[in-house]
């Protein structure tokens, strides 16, 4: 009997690197800062809930930042100074700023 393949759109995805979410991140941060130009400030505060979210899966992802991407993140975007960021900046009222 002859077997019928499988649908590749039924097959579960590979899950994001580590660098994938790191870079995804770094995005969603720029994006919150255009959007803090532009005076928007409640699509700032999704992006930047967005940024904290995927740094969180990447820390989630490897949590000894073995992967060499993290080092090369840490000299222009510390991990644990970005987090402390955005925990500090979500905690305030939406279009509050410090």
């Amino acid at each position: 009997m002859a077997t019928i393949p499988s649908d590749p759109t039924t097959q579960p995805l590979e899950p994001p690197t580590v660098g994938e979410l790191l870079a995804q991140a770094n995005g969603a941060h720029h994006a919150y800062r255009a959007e803090l130009g532009a005076l928007h400030p409640n699509t700032a505060r999704t992006w930047l809930a967005q940024a904290q979210s995927l740094r969180q899966q990447a820390q989630d992802a490897d949590p000894d930042h073995l992967d060499a991407v993290w080092a090369a993140q840490e000299a222009a975007y510390p991990h644990a100074a970005l987090m402390a960021f955005y925990a500090e900046q979500l905690a305030l009222p939406p279009g509050g700023r410090s």
